[in-house]
């Protein structure tokens, strides 16, 4: 496609205002529930309940614009949903060390004995 003129469906997309400004509030969003000012149940239950309405009404609105403003806003929805689920994960390992940890304390203080 070099020099033909013609651009990527994909470079479109990414030059879109749309899927710019949903990139944006994912990003604000996302920092505003890894500091804790969003609790992370209430953005999973708003990401799930945006992006049902996306896929339940959203995609088919007639208006054009009215149907891209409802897919940037289901797709900074799933963007963000991705920050709670990676702070339980990250959560989840920790504990799983520390039992790990705690595990091989107990082993080394009874075989030392």
């Amino acid at each position: 496609m070099e020099g033909t003129g013609e651009t990527s469906p994909r470079k479109g997309l990414f030059e879109s205002v749309w899927f710019r400004g949903a990139l944006v509030v994912a990003a604000i969003e996302a920092v505003l529930v890894a500091v804790g000012v969003i609790p992370r149940w209430a953005s999973v239950v708003v990401a799930g309940l945006l992006i049902t309405v996306y896929f339940v009404w959203g995609r088919t609105v007639s208006n054009p614009s009215v149907r891209q403003g409802i897919w940037a806003v289901a797709l900074s929805q799933g963007i963000v949903l991705f920050v709670p689920i990676v702070l339980w994960a990250i959560g989840a390992a920790v504990i799983v060390l520390l039992a790990v940890v705690a595990a091989l304390v107990v082993i080394a203080l009874v075989v030392d004995r």
